[in-house]
């Protein structure tokens, strides 16, 4: 039996070919080992989003390498793969030396064929990954380099985007397949400019539409909305799959959001969430923010903070802000990172109140029965900690339906089983 190490600084949730690869191992019977005994070692979680998760990239390298065996084959891949736009130190150099670098879109086909010894097919080029009933579509890799402070600005790579044709196969591929998918996830950087590099003209609301089409598919989420345009908005508006959607907003001060170079004005993104609100308030609108950005006063940050409530939108996540050479921002007149963590937890705690109405849906709110097990669990979606999860219920009071929706204040906490699978 081969055997196998696959794994990284485990410090990134959006690696998903690991999981895709640890299955084909499993199904090809191979064994999964330490370092020391594979025969074949793939280190996938690489990173660049910050210049010191890159040395601790070159560190996890390293460590792997000593101890692998002489006759390891090694792959690397990850965000590391995608080269960086600044001179390696001999030391980065000399290490790349001793893997073999795998662009990160090539590395399931890639590992597919190494595994099974012989050329794959296309089935094994598919950008997907699953997680319980939920399965997860990353479709475009690159980035335009809009934002001062995105962490593309340390890498080298093309926009590019997965064949629309493909994307259409894909689809019937889910609805064929013998597994019982009820919630789908639509996600990658500049999804919203999906084609525009290979047909010279905008397509996410047909990529979004085609993915919700097959029968299973109950609930679905949109991910990483950047650039917007009429058809997308109706589409998110009329496609009443869709239960979730993520839009970035950043910075709610004028001032500070400009410096930031977004693709699409603060104006026009306030409008943008107003309009979906008024079309669609059956729609979970989730934020990210950044604080400590360069230049930012408390007064920026309040702004920030007013405009989410006044939105009335999920701020899920909140960024303390990371200084970089490598990132145009730099330029700006920095804060400590000291102030930056401060500002963070600052704004945590103002907006604790928004977070703990959303997550009082929970009890208010309403669940959608997506998968039955016999009388004796249920499988659904509804709110945790203000974001939306796949959970697993066992202690029923009497015989539910699929597709059937649960006043959530019926179910009492005690009964939740499983958060997420």
């Amino acid at each position: 039996m081969k055997k196998i190490w696959i794994g990284g600084l485990g410090a990134c949730g959006n690696h998903h070919e690991k999981d895709m690869i640890k299955n084909l191992a499993k199904n090809l019977n191979f064994e999964f080992v330490e370092p020391e005994e594979a025969d074949i070692i793939i280190i996938v979680d690489t990173c660049l989003s910050i210049y010191q998760q890159m040395l601790n990239s070159f560190e996890c390298i390293k460590d792997v390498v000593k101890r692998a065996k002489p006759d390891a084959r090694i792959i690397m891949s990850g965000c590391l793969s995608k080269g960086v736009k600044f001179e390696l130190a001999e030391e980065q150099k000399e290490l790349l030396l001793k893997v073999e670098t795998i662009k990160q879109e090539d590395l399931v086909p890639y590992v597919a064929k190494l595994l099974r010894g012989y050329n794959i097919d296309d089935d094994f080029d598919i950008p997907y990954s699953v997680a319980g009933l939920s399965i997860r579509i990353s479709l475009v890799s690159g980035c335009l380099n809009h934002c001062s402070f995105c962490k593309s600005n340390y890498m080298n790579f093309e926009l590019k985007s997965y064949p629309f044709e493909k994307v259409e196969s894909l689809a019937n591929d889910i609805e064929a397949i013998d597994y019982p998918f009820s919630r789908i996830a639509i996600a990658a950087s500049n999804l919203s400019l999906y084609g525009v590099d290979l047909y010279g003209k905008r397509r996410t609301h047909e990529v979004i539409s085609t993915f919700t089409k097959p029968d299973k598919i109950h609930y679905a989420y949109v991910g990483a909305l950047i650039n917007w345009y009429p058809e997308l908005v109706k589409e998110i508006i009329t496609n009443f799959k869709i239960k979730e959607i993520f839009i970035s907003l950043e910075s709610g001060s004028p001032r500070v959001y400009q410096l930031m170079n977004r693709s699409i004005s603060l104006e026009d993104l306030i409008r943008l969430i107003r309009f979906i609100k008024q079309e669609r308030p059956d729609i979970i609108i989730h934020t990210e923010f950044i604080t400590g950005y360069p230049t930012e006063t408390i007064d920026d940050l309040k702004k920030t903070i007013e405009l989410i409530y006044e939105l009335d939108i999920n701020p899920a996540y909140i960024h303390s802000y990371e200084n970089s050479k490598q990132i145009p921002s730099s330029q700006l007149t920095g804060h400590s990172p000291e102030y930056c963590l401060e500002s963070a937890y600052y704004a945590s705690d103002k907006v604790r109140p928004l977070r703990e109405k959303i997550k009082n849906i929970i009890q208010t709110g309403e669940m959608f029965v997506f998968k039955k097990h016999e009388k004796e669990q249920i499988y659904v979606t509804m709110l945790v900690n203000g974001v939306l999860k796949n959970i697993r219920f066992d202690q029923l009071d009497r015989d539910y339906q699929e597709g059937e929706i649960i006043p959530a204040n019926t179910v009492k906490p005690k009964q939740f089983v499983k958060r997420r699978f």
